[in-house]
């Protein structure tokens, strides 16, 4: 059975961006260096962070479905790329944590941020990772939850 986060992973690039992605990469897709990358930060019951790095060619793919342009107008627009690899990451994010936590847990997304991609190479201790082939390129996923917060004792 497929983690959580692989599930909302796929099914994502699929139904945002019209993008078939499975595990494992092939050894070709896990050769495309990770080039742009998106977190999402959120808060409720657990509190923690999706992380999504891409390879280029996944990011203008990403764009180009998503906005209806041509892959030639988004390779040169980096602008297009970041907001993109952000709104996937933000998608991601909200179908993976009623996955994890549940349908009625409540959380708070805060706005997607552009990051390194070398943060997918060094995921904490701990976090779900899932890498995908997605056309000629790869995606990471990870998903980092912090750790519960220890109950108060009663007064």
């Amino acid at each position: 059975m497929p983690s959580p986060l692989l599930t909302a992973a796929t099914s994502t690039f699929e139904s945002l961006a019209l993008l078939f992605a499975e595990a494992p990469p092939t050894a070709a897709q896990a050769e495309a260096p990770l080039t742009h990358a998106a977190r999402v930060a959120f808060t409720g019951p657990r509190a923690g962070t999706l992380h999504v790095a891409v390879s280029d060619d996944v990011a203008v793919a990403l764009a180009a479905n998503m906005l209806g342009l041509d892959p030639d107008a988004v390779r040169g627009d980096e602008a297009l790329r970041r907001d993109a690899v952000g709104e996937l990451a933000n998608v991601v994010c909200g179908n993976v944590l009623p996955l994890v936590a549940g349908r009625e847990a409540v959380f708070h997304l805060a706005a997607p941020a552009a990051c390194d991609p070398s943060d997918a190479a060094a995921p904490p201790a701990g976090a779900l990772v899932e890498v995908l082939g997605v056309d000629d390129g790869r995606a990471a996923v990870t998903l980092s939850l912090d750790a519960p917060a220890a109950p108060r004792p009663l007064p």
